[in-house]
Protein backbone atom coordinates (compact mmCIF):
# COMPACT_ATOMS: atom_id res chain seq x y z
CA UNK A 1 0.00 0.00 0.00
CA UNK A 2 2.70 2.44 0.60
CA UNK A 3 4.52 1.20 -2.23
CA UNK A 4 1.76 2.27 -4.47
CA UNK A 5 1.41 5.64 -2.59
CA UNK A 6 4.89 6.60 -3.54
CA UNK A 7 4.54 5.88 -6.80
CA UNK A 8 1.52 7.41 -7.48
CA UNK A 9 2.56 10.91 -6.14
CA UNK A 10 5.87 10.34 -8.13
CA UNK A 11 3.48 9.84 -11.20
CA UNK A 12 1.42 13.21 -9.96
CA UNK A 13 4.25 14.96 -10.01
CA UNK A 14 6.09 13.79 -13.41
CA UNK A 15 2.60 15.03 -15.14
CA UNK A 16 3.30 17.74 -13.86
CA UNK A 17 7.14 18.00 -14.52
CA UNK A 18 6.67 16.95 -18.01
CA UNK A 19 3.67 19.34 -18.66
CA UNK A 20 6.13 22.07 -17.43
CA UNK A 21 9.28 20.77 -19.64
CA UNK A 22 7.18 20.36 -22.75
CA UNK A 23 5.70 23.71 -22.49
CA UNK A 24 9.17 25.34 -21.85
CA UNK A 25 10.81 23.51 -25.19
CA UNK A 26 7.95 23.54 -27.50
CA UNK A 27 9.91 25.56 -29.36
CA UNK A 28 13.36 24.32 -28.62
CA UNK A 29 15.68 21.71 -31.13
CA UNK A 30 14.46 17.82 -30.44
CA UNK A 31 17.90 17.52 -28.67
CA UNK A 32 15.86 17.21 -25.06
CA UNK A 33 17.90 17.52 -21.75
CA UNK A 34 21.31 17.61 -23.45
CA UNK A 35 23.57 20.38 -23.16
CA UNK A 36 23.65 22.69 -25.92
CA UNK A 37 26.77 23.49 -28.12
CA UNK A 38 28.68 21.41 -30.72
CA UNK A 39 29.33 17.64 -30.56
CA UNK A 40 26.68 17.12 -28.49
CA UNK A 41 26.09 14.02 -30.06
CA UNK A 42 25.67 10.25 -28.28
CA UNK A 43 27.96 7.82 -29.78
CA UNK A 44 28.39 4.06 -29.70
CA UNK A 45 31.65 3.30 -27.76
CA UNK A 46 33.64 0.55 -27.14
CA UNK A 47 36.56 -0.74 -25.33
CA UNK A 48 36.30 1.70 -22.42
CA UNK A 49 36.05 0.86 -19.48
CA UNK A 50 32.37 2.70 -18.14
CA UNK A 51 29.66 0.30 -17.47
CA UNK A 52 26.55 2.57 -19.50
CA UNK A 53 23.51 3.07 -17.49
CA UNK A 54 21.23 2.17 -20.01
CA UNK A 55 20.51 -1.71 -21.00
CA UNK A 56 19.48 -0.27 -24.27
CA UNK A 57 23.07 1.63 -24.91
CA UNK A 58 24.95 -1.23 -23.30
CA UNK A 59 23.37 -3.81 -26.31
CA UNK A 60 24.86 -1.53 -28.32
CA UNK A 61 27.90 -1.21 -27.06
CA UNK A 62 27.90 -5.08 -27.06
CA UNK A 63 26.95 -5.28 -31.03
CA UNK A 64 29.60 -2.89 -31.78
CA UNK A 65 32.93 -4.67 -29.98
CA UNK A 66 31.40 -7.76 -31.53
CA UNK A 67 31.65 -6.59 -34.68
CA UNK A 68 35.30 -4.69 -33.90
CA UNK A 69 36.16 -8.26 -32.24
CA UNK A 70 35.09 -10.66 -35.18
CA UNK A 71 36.98 -7.97 -37.62
CA UNK A 72 40.20 -8.14 -35.23
CA UNK A 73 40.09 -11.96 -34.95
CA UNK A 74 39.85 -12.65 -38.93
CA UNK A 75 42.48 -10.34 -39.87
CA UNK A 76 44.96 -11.89 -37.36
CA UNK A 77 43.46 -15.52 -37.98
CA UNK A 78 42.41 -15.39 -41.57
CA UNK A 79 43.61 -12.33 -43.12
CA UNK A 80 43.34 -14.51 -46.71
CA UNK A 81 39.71 -13.16 -46.33
CA UNK A 82 40.16 -9.42 -47.18
CA UNK A 83 40.66 -10.01 -49.93
CA UNK A 84 38.26 -12.74 -50.47
CA UNK A 85 34.75 -11.80 -51.43
CA UNK A 86 33.85 -15.27 -51.54
CA UNK A 87 32.99 -15.12 -47.72
CA UNK A 88 30.34 -13.47 -45.36
CA UNK A 89 29.56 -12.79 -42.15
CA UNK A 90 26.73 -15.00 -40.30
CA UNK A 91 25.52 -13.92 -36.90
CA UNK A 92 28.14 -15.93 -35.62
CA UNK A 93 30.87 -16.00 -37.08
CA UNK A 94 32.08 -16.05 -40.64
CA UNK A 95 31.87 -19.23 -43.95
CA UNK A 96 32.28 -19.94 -47.33
CA UNK A 97 29.35 -18.83 -49.47
CA UNK A 98 29.30 -20.69 -52.84
CA UNK A 99 26.63 -18.57 -54.42
CA UNK A 100 28.64 -15.61 -55.56
CA UNK A 101 25.41 -13.45 -55.94
CA UNK A 102 24.93 -13.16 -52.47
CA UNK A 103 28.43 -12.87 -51.29
CA UNK A 104 29.88 -9.77 -49.52
CA UNK A 105 33.32 -8.17 -49.08
CA UNK A 106 33.62 -9.39 -45.19
CA UNK A 107 36.36 -7.12 -44.57
CA UNK A 108 34.47 -4.24 -46.24
CA UNK A 109 31.52 -4.63 -44.45
CA UNK A 110 32.81 -5.57 -40.93
CA UNK A 111 35.28 -2.43 -41.28
CA UNK A 112 33.09 0.09 -41.64
CA UNK A 113 30.92 1.87 -39.37
CA UNK A 114 27.37 1.40 -38.79
CA UNK A 115 25.64 4.38 -37.57
CA UNK A 116 22.10 2.88 -37.34
CA UNK A 117 22.55 3.06 -33.54
CA UNK A 118 23.56 6.13 -33.23
CA UNK A 119 21.10 7.50 -35.34
CA UNK A 120 18.64 5.73 -32.92
CA UNK A 121 20.11 7.45 -30.08
CA UNK A 122 20.25 11.15 -31.45
CA UNK A 123 16.47 10.76 -33.01
CA UNK A 124 14.24 12.44 -30.21
CA UNK A 125 11.72 11.06 -31.25
CA UNK A 126 12.90 7.62 -31.06
CA UNK A 127 14.81 7.22 -27.90
CA UNK A 128 13.70 10.16 -25.33
CA UNK A 129 16.74 10.47 -22.82
CA UNK A 130 13.85 11.55 -20.46
CA UNK A 131 11.59 9.01 -21.04
CA UNK A 132 14.35 6.39 -20.62
CA UNK A 133 14.85 7.63 -17.31
CA UNK A 134 10.94 7.33 -16.37
CA UNK A 135 10.98 3.98 -17.39
CA UNK A 136 14.18 2.90 -15.52
CA UNK A 137 14.20 4.81 -12.36
CA UNK A 138 11.52 2.08 -11.11
CA UNK A 139 13.60 -0.51 -11.86
CA UNK A 140 16.70 0.82 -10.17
CA UNK A 141 14.53 1.49 -6.92
CA UNK A 142 13.72 -1.90 -5.84
CA UNK A 143 15.52 -2.63 -2.59
CA UNK A 144 13.48 -0.99 -0.85
CA UNK A 145 11.03 0.21 -3.57
CA UNK A 146 10.47 3.79 -1.92
CA UNK A 147 10.58 6.42 -4.53
CA UNK A 148 14.22 6.78 -3.94
CA UNK A 149 17.52 5.28 -5.47
CA UNK A 150 20.15 4.67 -2.84
CA UNK A 151 23.83 3.96 -3.50
CA UNK A 152 23.66 0.34 -3.07
CA UNK A 153 21.01 -0.20 -5.53
CA UNK A 154 22.73 1.81 -8.09
CA UNK A 155 25.55 -0.29 -7.86
CA UNK A 156 23.78 -3.48 -8.08
CA UNK A 157 22.18 -2.37 -10.94
CA UNK A 158 25.36 -1.23 -12.56
CA UNK A 159 27.06 -4.43 -11.55
CA UNK A 160 23.96 -6.80 -13.15
CA UNK A 161 24.80 -4.50 -16.56
CA UNK A 162 29.12 -5.55 -16.04
CA UNK A 163 27.98 -9.22 -15.25
CA UNK A 164 26.03 -9.53 -18.55
CA UNK A 165 28.85 -7.98 -20.52
CA UNK A 166 31.36 -10.15 -19.10
CA UNK A 167 29.32 -13.25 -19.72
CA UNK A 168 28.82 -12.47 -22.93
CA UNK A 169 32.57 -12.21 -23.79
CA UNK A 170 33.00 -15.80 -22.21
CA UNK A 171 30.15 -17.13 -24.22
CA UNK A 172 32.20 -15.66 -27.21
CA UNK A 173 35.66 -16.83 -26.39
CA UNK A 174 34.59 -20.40 -25.20
CA UNK A 175 32.98 -20.32 -28.93
CA UNK A 176 36.15 -19.50 -30.66
CA UNK A 177 38.59 -21.49 -28.45
CA UNK A 178 36.94 -24.41 -28.00
CA UNK A 179 37.98 -26.77 -31.11
CA UNK A 180 36.45 -29.74 -30.23
CA UNK A 181 32.99 -28.37 -29.04
CA UNK A 182 32.82 -30.22 -25.98
CA UNK A 183 31.88 -26.86 -23.95
CA UNK A 184 35.61 -27.42 -22.38
CA UNK A 185 38.60 -25.25 -22.97
CA UNK A 186 42.34 -27.15 -22.43
CA UNK A 187 45.79 -24.61 -21.96
CA UNK A 188 46.48 -26.31 -25.35
CA UNK A 189 43.34 -24.89 -27.07
CA UNK A 190 43.59 -21.36 -25.76
CA UNK A 191 46.89 -21.33 -26.42
CA UNK A 192 46.51 -23.25 -29.92
CA UNK A 193 48.79 -20.60 -32.01
CA UNK A 194 52.11 -22.08 -30.27
CA UNK A 195 53.70 -25.08 -30.83
CA UNK A 196 54.17 -28.12 -28.24
CA UNK A 197 57.67 -26.93 -27.80
CA UNK A 198 56.88 -23.15 -27.19
CA UNK A 199 54.14 -24.86 -24.90
CA UNK A 200 56.59 -26.35 -22.86
CA UNK A 201 58.49 -22.88 -21.76
CA UNK A 202 57.85 -22.88 -18.01
CA UNK A 203 58.97 -19.00 -17.68
CA UNK A 204 56.25 -16.87 -15.44
CA UNK A 205 57.40 -13.54 -16.74
CA UNK A 206 53.90 -11.90 -17.88
CA UNK A 207 52.16 -13.11 -20.64
CA UNK A 208 54.60 -16.12 -21.12
CA UNK A 209 53.35 -19.65 -21.04
CA UNK A 210 54.43 -20.43 -17.68
CA UNK A 211 52.57 -17.49 -16.23
CA UNK A 212 49.34 -18.90 -18.25
CA UNK A 213 49.95 -22.16 -17.19
CA UNK A 214 49.73 -20.72 -13.41
CA UNK A 215 46.43 -18.53 -14.29
CA UNK A 216 45.23 -21.46 -16.06
CA UNK A 217 45.76 -24.00 -12.95
CA UNK A 218 44.53 -21.68 -10.37
CA UNK A 219 41.10 -21.23 -12.74
CA UNK A 220 40.93 -25.01 -12.99
CA UNK A 221 39.02 -25.64 -9.44
CA UNK A 222 38.36 -29.53 -10.15
CA UNK A 223 41.91 -30.83 -11.82
CA UNK A 224 40.50 -31.82 -14.71
CA UNK A 225 43.28 -29.99 -17.31
CA UNK A 226 40.01 -28.13 -18.87
CA UNK A 227 37.85 -25.26 -18.10
CA UNK A 228 33.90 -25.82 -17.64
CA UNK A 229 32.12 -22.74 -18.20
CA UNK A 230 32.19 -21.22 -14.98
CA UNK A 231 35.81 -22.14 -14.85
CA UNK A 232 36.66 -20.07 -18.37
CA UNK A 233 34.72 -17.01 -16.63
CA UNK A 234 36.91 -16.77 -13.84
CA UNK A 235 39.69 -17.28 -16.39
CA UNK A 236 39.37 -15.06 -18.22
CA UNK A 237 38.21 -12.52 -15.51
CA UNK A 238 40.47 -12.98 -12.68
CA UNK A 239 39.32 -9.61 -11.18
CA UNK A 240 35.64 -10.06 -11.16
CA UNK A 241 36.17 -13.89 -10.23
CA UNK A 242 35.52 -15.33 -6.49
CA UNK A 243 38.39 -17.84 -7.15
CA UNK A 244 40.07 -17.87 -3.91
CA UNK A 245 42.79 -19.19 -5.85
CA UNK A 246 42.72 -17.28 -8.60
CA UNK A 247 42.66 -13.80 -6.00
CA UNK A 248 45.34 -15.46 -4.12
CA UNK A 249 47.62 -15.52 -7.71
CA UNK A 250 47.07 -12.04 -8.50
CA UNK A 251 48.23 -10.83 -5.11
CA UNK A 252 51.09 -12.73 -5.81
CA UNK A 253 51.38 -10.91 -9.31
CA UNK A 254 51.02 -7.73 -7.91
CA UNK A 255 53.93 -8.71 -5.83
CA UNK A 256 55.91 -10.19 -8.89
CA UNK A 257 55.44 -6.57 -10.34
CA UNK A 258 57.01 -4.73 -7.37
CA UNK A 259 59.56 -7.16 -6.06
CA UNK A 260 62.71 -4.83 -6.22
CA UNK A 261 64.88 -7.36 -4.21
CA UNK A 262 63.22 -10.29 -5.35
CA UNK A 263 62.22 -12.00 -1.61
CA UNK A 264 58.43 -12.53 -2.46
CA UNK A 265 57.20 -9.45 -0.64
CA UNK A 266 56.27 -5.81 -0.20
CA UNK A 267 58.57 -3.83 1.76
CA UNK A 268 57.52 -0.20 2.47
CA UNK A 269 59.76 1.59 -0.39
CA UNK A 270 58.29 -1.37 -3.16
CA UNK A 271 55.11 -0.45 -1.68
CA UNK A 272 55.59 3.47 -1.81
CA UNK A 273 56.90 3.25 -5.59
CA UNK A 274 53.48 3.31 -7.61
CA UNK A 275 51.07 0.43 -5.35
CA UNK A 276 49.74 3.37 -2.98
CA UNK A 277 49.31 6.02 -5.86
CA UNK A 278 46.64 3.49 -7.37
CA UNK A 279 45.52 3.03 -3.82
CA UNK A 280 45.25 6.31 -2.96
CA UNK A 281 43.27 7.23 -6.23
CA UNK A 282 40.28 4.74 -5.09
CA UNK A 283 40.71 6.00 -1.39
CA UNK A 284 40.12 9.35 -2.39
CA UNK A 285 37.01 8.56 -4.58
CA UNK A 286 35.59 6.81 -2.01
CA UNK A 287 34.82 10.03 -0.14
CA UNK A 288 33.18 11.68 -2.81
CA UNK A 289 29.52 9.87 -3.60
CA UNK A 290 28.11 11.83 -0.36
CA UNK A 291 30.62 14.08 -0.31
CA UNK A 292 32.24 12.98 2.43
CA UNK A 293 35.68 14.79 3.92
CA UNK A 294 36.66 11.42 5.49
CA UNK A 295 40.81 10.63 6.27
CA UNK A 296 42.52 9.34 2.73
CA UNK A 297 45.56 7.36 4.68
CA UNK A 298 48.94 8.26 3.61
CA UNK A 299 51.45 5.75 2.19
CA UNK A 300 52.79 4.86 5.63
CA UNK A 301 49.45 4.64 7.41
CA UNK A 302 47.71 2.64 4.67
CA UNK A 303 51.14 0.05 4.97
CA UNK A 304 51.09 -0.23 8.38
CA UNK A 305 47.49 -1.35 7.91
CA UNK A 306 48.15 -4.00 5.65
CA UNK A 307 51.06 -5.14 7.72
CA UNK A 308 48.81 -7.30 10.11
CA UNK A 309 52.24 -8.88 11.67
CA UNK A 310 54.03 -5.89 11.76
CA UNK A 311 57.19 -7.40 10.57
CA UNK A 312 57.26 -4.72 7.94
CA UNK A 313 56.39 -6.77 5.07
CA UNK A 314 53.27 -7.43 2.79
CA UNK A 315 52.41 -11.02 2.05
CA UNK A 316 50.16 -12.21 -0.49
CA UNK A 317 47.51 -12.73 1.83
CA UNK A 318 48.13 -9.61 3.18
CA UNK A 319 47.91 -7.34 0.29
CA UNK A 320 44.14 -9.07 -0.25
CA UNK A 321 41.95 -6.44 1.41
CA UNK A 322 43.68 -3.92 -1.43
CA UNK A 323 43.41 -6.09 -4.46
CA UNK A 324 39.94 -4.42 -6.30
CA UNK A 325 42.20 -1.21 -5.72
CA UNK A 326 45.52 -2.22 -7.17
CA UNK A 327 43.31 -4.28 -10.14
CA UNK A 328 40.06 -3.62 -10.19
CA UNK A 329 37.74 -6.00 -12.37
CA UNK A 330 34.67 -4.86 -14.68
CA UNK A 331 32.52 -5.43 -11.50
CA UNK A 332 34.69 -3.05 -9.33
CA UNK A 333 34.64 -0.14 -12.17
CA UNK A 334 30.64 -0.66 -11.97
CA UNK A 335 30.32 -0.45 -9.04
CA UNK A 336 32.45 3.22 -8.93
CA UNK A 337 30.79 4.42 -11.98
CA UNK A 338 27.84 3.99 -10.04
CA UNK A 339 29.37 6.25 -7.22
CA UNK A 340 30.66 8.52 -9.97
CA UNK A 341 26.55 9.11 -10.87
CA UNK A 342 25.52 9.68 -7.49
CA UNK A 343 28.37 12.46 -7.14
CA UNK A 344 26.92 14.04 -9.73
CA UNK A 345 23.28 14.13 -9.95
CA UNK A 346 22.94 13.69 -6.13
CA UNK A 347 22.24 17.77 -5.95
CA UNK A 348 21.63 17.65 -2.37
CA UNK A 349 24.40 15.09 -1.18
CA UNK A 350 22.16 13.07 0.78
CA UNK A 351 23.06 9.73 -0.63
CA UNK A 352 19.94 9.16 -2.74
CA UNK A 353 18.39 9.94 -5.79
CA UNK A 354 14.71 10.62 -6.37
CA UNK A 355 13.44 11.15 -10.18
CA UNK A 356 13.78 14.81 -10.40
CA UNK A 357 17.65 14.56 -9.33
CA UNK A 358 17.96 12.22 -12.35
CA UNK A 359 15.86 14.11 -14.85
CA UNK A 360 17.72 17.74 -13.94
CA UNK A 361 20.87 15.70 -14.61
CA UNK A 362 19.96 13.55 -17.52
CA UNK A 363 23.52 13.81 -19.09
CA UNK A 364 24.94 12.38 -16.20
CA UNK A 365 23.36 9.02 -17.04
CA UNK A 366 24.68 8.96 -20.80
CA UNK A 367 28.10 10.23 -20.18
CA UNK A 368 29.44 7.03 -21.55
CA UNK A 369 27.74 7.72 -24.86
CA UNK A 370 28.70 11.26 -25.62
CA UNK A 371 31.28 12.24 -28.15
CA UNK A 372 35.13 12.44 -26.76
CA UNK A 373 34.90 16.36 -27.49
CA UNK A 374 33.01 16.10 -24.22
CA UNK A 375 35.29 14.18 -21.95
CA UNK A 376 36.37 16.81 -20.58
CA UNK A 377 33.38 17.71 -18.80
CA UNK A 378 33.13 14.52 -16.49
CA UNK A 379 36.05 14.67 -13.71
CA UNK A 380 37.75 11.68 -12.36
CA UNK A 381 37.63 10.24 -16.56
CA UNK A 382 40.69 8.99 -16.19
CA UNK A 383 39.47 6.23 -13.75
CA UNK A 384 37.39 4.67 -15.96
CA UNK A 385 39.62 4.76 -19.07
Amino acid sequence: MRTALVYTLVAIGLILFLTFDNNNNRNHSPTLHRRSGPGRRLVVRVNHSRIAFDPVVSDMEQRREDRDWESEYIKQHHPEIIQNSSYRVSGKGWHDDQDQSEAHDTWNELHSLDYGDEDYLNDHERFNITHRLLALFPLVDVNPLDGFISLAELEDWHVQIAFKRLLHRTDRELETVDANKDGLVTLKEYLHHLTDEELANNSTEHGEPGWWKEQFNCADEDGDGALNHTEFYNFLHPGDSKNEKLLQWMCKERIRERDQDKDGKLNFAEFDDGAYELVKQYDEYDTRPTNSTGHVPSSQERFNELDKNKDGLLTEDELGPILHKLHPGEISYAKYQAQYLMYQADENKDGKLTLEEMLHNPYVFYNTAYGDDEEDDYYMRDEFR
